[in-house]
């Protein structure tokens, strides 16, 4: 009997592992044209990073219907190679047979369930942390000198000069807030723009105040949310939210 169960039990997970690298390969290449095209430059690693976060988000239902099939094709199997009878005519009845598909459906249960709890909430937050990493530089990156950019609907900004790193005569305006800077020199930080020897003008009823700095961290805050459904893998909604937070 234990040789029964254990070979029912190993053609279920041979069948579930050639089922599941079948689905992921279809999820990642699905998901590749759908990916903010800043991910492309992430380099190789965080790239394969962001694919097995984009996976892992989908792992549950791919173990559910991993096992349903499987379990599926290990009948179809037993039953196509007339396995079937040599074990009814050995005395082993149905409820038997079940006895090893039910215990490996509970140990993939358990597995779904850690899943669900603590690796794919943990995936979701790696993959939109990277993703929104590589936005922040990107804008950054992309600024030109003497040219007006806006790097949101609120947020304008203006270089006269870029050498790699380093910007000078840098003028940034929000909008919104009614807060326009001017500095001599700022310094790319991955998302933060170091300015240097600057002034802060802000706006306001009785008119304008104006606060001189030696050193202001220009944030530049992107908020990055992406939506799976299992109707619809393709739902994304990306989200620019800029705005700055500073300390003199």
């Amino acid at each position: 009997m234990k040789i029964l169960y254990r070979y029912i039990s190993i053609k279920i997970f041979k069948y579930f592992f050639v089922l599941i690298g079948i689905f992921s390969l279809i999820i990642v290449s699905s998901q590749l044209l759908h990916l903010p095209s800043v991910v492309y430059y992430a380099g190789f690693l965080k790239f394969l990073q962001i694919l097995l976060f984009v996976n892992l988000s989908f792992f549950k239902y791919q173990i559910f219907f991993g096992f349903f099939l499987a379990a599926l094709l290990t009948g179809f199997s037993i039953r196509e190679n007339r396995e079937i009878y040599a074990v009814y005519s050995s005395g082993i009845t149905k409820n038997q047979m079940l006895l090893p598909v039910f215990s490996v459906s509970l140990f993939f249960s358990v597995i779904a369930l850690i899943f669900s709890l603590f690796v794919i909430p943990y995936a979701n937050r790696e993959r939109a942390g990277i993703i929104t990493e590589n936005v922040k530089r990107h804008i950054l990156d992309s600024i030109v000198e003497k040219n007006f950019m806006k790097i949101s609907d609120e947020i304008t900004i203006y270089v006269n000069k870029k050498k790699g790193t380093t910007l000078e005569d840098v003028f940034i305006h929000n909008r919104n807030k009614g807060i326009t800077i001017t500095a001599k020199k700022a310094l790319l930080n991955q998302n933060i723009l170091i300015l240097e020897n600057g002034y802060i003008q802000i706006s306001g009823e009785k008119g304008f105040n104006l606060l001189k700095f030696k050193k202001y961290s220009f944030i530049v805050d992107i908020k990055y949310i992406k939506r799976y459904e299992f109707e619809d893998i393709d739902n994304r909604i990306l989200f620019f939210h800029a705005k700055f937070e500073g300390k003199r």
